[in-house]
């Protein structure tokens, strides 16, 4: 959805996009233990504030970035981890994004795989 979001605004597709040179895909591990704020679910959207048919408000206009920010803030804060949330890019709320928060400069996220464009994004 970000890539599309982004080539929006561009004369190409990402049909036109090269393999070797497009946006990879890493999927990460995180360390164990990793406590976050509810950003998706009907209870977690309510605790932090926010309509249920997040990522748009009730009236189907975009929740601005001004409104989210203080939420991350306020977990991290809080000594949590991160904010699990609907994803902001999809109008529907479909797939999950996570703002992870390292708890110190050692916590590192494990690299497990790097996938190339064409079998991320066509599959």
């Amino acid at each position: 959805m970000n890539l599309r979001a982004f080539i929006a605004r561009r004369p190409y597709e990402p049909e036109d996009l090269r393999d070797d040179t497009g946006p990879i895909l890493v999927a990460c591990h995180l360390p164990r233990g990793q406590v976050v704020c509810d950003a998706h679910s009907p209870g977690g959207l309510r605790s932090v504030g926010l309509p249920n048919t997040y990522p748009l408000e009730t009236d189907g206009s975009p929740v601005p970035h001004v409104r989210c920010q203080p939420i991350g803030a306020k977990a991290r804060e809080a000594g949590l981890r991160g904010v699990r949330a609907r994803s902001a890019r999809s109008p529907d709320g479909a797939g999950r994004e996570l703002a992870w928060f390292p708890a110190t400069v050692r916590s590192a996220a494990r690299r497990v795989r790097t996938l190339r464009f064409v079998a991320w994004f066509w599959g």
